[in-house]
């Protein structure tokens, strides 16, 4: 597995429910980028996918990327060590973003986006916590697993961000929270640090500004 000739540049993993799709479609707006239309890219999670190589991931999410900075979005990325190593193999020069989200008000909105979807039976967030404080009696574990259900455990991030402590996310690694994207600093101040971050097109050179 090689680096390929055209590299997406810009990726953001995670976390879910933190307000990457806000940040993903206000990317999306700016001239350097082109992004996927779809809501994650998937191409880097589905094995099946990426076996179809580079022309399958530009035929299907990039058709229209020359002379475009590439942007990606696949929040699962964040808990896929397997979907990490693609993307870090495959295109070694990418930023990462990973956007984290005060745990509890995390942990209710994925409660809410669980009733959404028909998945949630407890009829209270306050039922659906009482449920989760048993399994973990029983199992001993408050990590039981990475579901969308494990509202208590969803807001963590230390165990989520094991995979980033090597030398190589360390140093193309932003972390932020998303407060300072949706209050503190503004959504388009935010958009513009990263512009900077990823580096801007002078006489056709790629200039990185270190945060």
């Amino acid at each position: 597995m090689s680096a390929w000739p055209k590299q997406i540049k810009l990726a953001i993993v995670g976390a879910e429910k933190a307000g990457t799709t806000s940040l993903f479609r206000q990317l999306s707006q700016a001239t350097a980028f082109v992004a996927h239309q779809q809501r994650e890219i998937g191409f880097f999670i589905s094995g099946f996918e990426f076996d179809k190589g580079e022309k399958y991931l530009f035929d299907k999410y990039y058709p229209e990327s020359e002379g475009k900075f590439l942007l990606a979005k696949d929040v699962r990325l964040m808990n896929n060590e397997g979907g990490l190593l693609r993307l870090k193999k495959t295109c070694p020069d990418v930023k990462i973003i990973i956007m984290l989200r005060e745990p509890a008000s995390r942990a209710y909105s994925a409660y809410q986006y669980s009733k959404l979807r028909g998945v949630e039976v407890a009829k209270t967030f306050e039922d659906a916590l009482l449920v989760f404080d048993k399994i973990i009696f029983e199992r001993g574990s408050l990590f039981l697993d990475k579901s969308t259900l494990a509202y208590a455990s969803i807001g963590v991030f230390m165990l989520l961000l094991s995979d980033f402590r090597d030398e190589y996310f360390s140093k193309k690694m932003l972390l932020f929270n998303n407060k300072y994207f949706v209050i503190r600093l503004g959504s388009y101040m935010c958009v513009a640090l990263l512009i900077l971050w990823i580096g801007i097109l002078n006489g056709g050179q790629f200039i990185y500004f270190k945060f």
